[in-house]
């Protein structure tokens, strides 16, 4: 009996240690925890069911949470097969910081990456000096409370208890500081590391503000969009922000506020100071339009008045600012937009010159031929020309091999009107002197006989005056020549 009673506590210490052996199996392991000085490490299981940890394992020490102190080496396990589905690790760093720098070894993370992780900073130093911290490399965008970043990285900053916001990697912000013994946490989701020069921190003067963010403004980033401290929430009562930007110095910037919500002040008023640099300060109110910022950087600061706590109204509003090129860029590469711009400033005036070249040769043209045509001679009308028939001078029709300008057959249009081209100056002719007809010569026709030529009748109706008119021409241009026997008209004899 003994050995069957003795057999059976065997078997069922054996199935004991089996069970045990199976569950082993699935549990996970992390060894060599070390916890520098000044730190604690907290492991939560946010879902509060599914998995437990335990440090110096046994029967009793399974819990939903544990504490890793500092200065201390630690083994932990996990009764599950996935324990970053169920746990999540923060890590609280307090630095004592010199009167220059806060150290170096501020990113390790203890071999716990592979869980979502929230390291908290806590800077304390002298009492006359803050901390400065630098995001050079990458910069900072600010985003409202309820929103998270796309890669899950999120920084957030507080002063005391104030909310100064919620940021993500890549941005405008270059830098933030903040006056002694705040605050400085950032989230990292599982599998991101932190990477040398994401940031560090440095000690500087005293700052008279709750913070100062500092912000750039270039070529690429002209625009950045921040939130009053603590915003949703009202901004801390009878206080002091400021953010100092950085701008191109041939650049203007607009500012805007959204979403403004002012406070019911029982002393001062809430305010806006701009200050330039090598500029006086100016001062607005906060409903007023705020004025645009030209030629590089400034800093803008808001006051808060001493609020009526009892009303639940506070102020906070979110600051949008843009910068802008402005005047002539010498020393800037213009952007896309101005050359696109210069382009077509250069092709408007082009054609606008082509138009005033065209027009000034136009004018040029009509004004030649206006005084080439008041130059050439006007076409008189023979006395026996109705005024409706074109006039062909003497100088280009009359024949060559006409003796002494006689026709044997003349057309009406032809008579006398010859006698005022040429050499005849226009308009100066004398009174005609009455030829007797016993000393009119008789006129012979080519053919060399003596028959009479018979007149053209004016197919007009105008009548061949009986009388023989002899003209006589006045030559300007030869006054004292002899007078010219083509300009001295015969009589003809009237028809049958």
């Amino acid at each position: 009996m003994y050995f069957n009673k003795s057999g059976r506590i065997s078997l069922r210490i054996l199935l004991f240690l089996i069970v045990l052996s199976l569950i082993d199996a699935q549990n996970v392991k992390i060894a060599n925890i070390f916890v520098v000085g000044g730190t604690t490490i907290n492991i939560i299981n946010v879902k509060g069911n599914g998995c437990k940890v335990c440090q110096k394992c046994n029967i009793w020490s399974w819990d939903w949470k544990i504490e890793l102190k500092s200065n201390s080496e630690n083994d932990i396990q996990f009764r599950c097969e996935r324990p970053q589905d169920y746990f999540k690790v923060e890590i609280v760093r307090n630095i004592a910081c010199t009167s220059t720098s806060c150290g170096h070894n501020l990113l390790s993370d203890f071999g716990l990456s592979n869980f979502n992780r929230t390291i908290t900073w806590k800077f304390e130093a002298d009492s006359q000096k803050s901390f400065q911290l630098n995001f050079a490399n990458t910069g900072l965008t600010q985003i409202a409370p309820s929103d998270s970043c796309t890669n899950k990285q999120t920084y957030t900053l507080r002063v005391a208890n104030i909310l100064l916001g919620k940021f993500c990697s890549h941005g405008t912000i270059r830098s933030v500081t903040i006056r002694g013994h705040e605050s400085f946490s950032l989230d990292l989701p599982a599998g991101q590391t932190l990477s040398r020069g994401q940031f560090n921190v440095s000690v500087v003067e005293k700052i008279t503000t709750l913070a100062k963010i500092s912000v750039t403004l270039e070529e690429g980033s002209l625009s950045s969009t921040l939130l009053t401290p603590n915003y949703p929430n009202s901004f801390p009562n009878n206080d002091l922000m400021e953010w100092y930007f950085q701008v191109p110095y041939n650049y203007k910037t607009a500012i805007k506020f959204l979403n403004l919500k002012q406070p019911t002040c029982l002393k001062d008023n809430a305010e806006v100071t701009y200050r330039n640099e090598g500029t006086s300060s100016q001062v607005v109110g906060l409903g007023d339009v705020q004025p645009e910022q030209k030629q590089g950087s400034f800093s803008l600061r808001l006051r808060n008045c001493q609020m009526d706590t009892r009303r639940p109204d506070g102020l906070s509003m979110n600051l949008t600012v843009t910068a802008s090129p402005v005047g002539n860029m010498s020393n800037f590469e213009p952007t896309k937009r101005n050359e696109e711009k210069d382009t077509h400033l250069q092709t408007t005036l082009g054609v606008l010159a082509a138009l005033v070249v065209s027009a000034a040769v136009v004018l040029m043209v009509v004004y030649i031929m206006m005084r080439k045509k008041k130059k050439e001679p006007r076409m008189e009308v023979s006395v026996y020309n109705s005024g409706d028939t074109n006039i062909q001078t003497r100088l280009k029709n009359f024949p060559e091999d006409c003796e002494d300008g006689i026709y044997s057959q003349i057309d009406e249009t032809l008579i006398y009107s010859h006698f005022l081209q040429k050499d005849a100056a226009y308009n100066m002719y004398e009174l005609c002197e009455l030829t007797p007809e016993s000393k009119r010569k008789p006129v012979n026709d080519k053919r060399g006989d003596d028959s009479n030529v018979t007149v053209f009748q004016s197919q007009q109706g105008h009548l061949i005056p009986n009388n023989y008119m002899e003209f006589n021409v006045d030559n300007v241009e030869q006054k004292n020549n002899k007078d010219h026997p083509a300009l001295q008209p015969r009589r003809l004899k009237g028809g049958d």
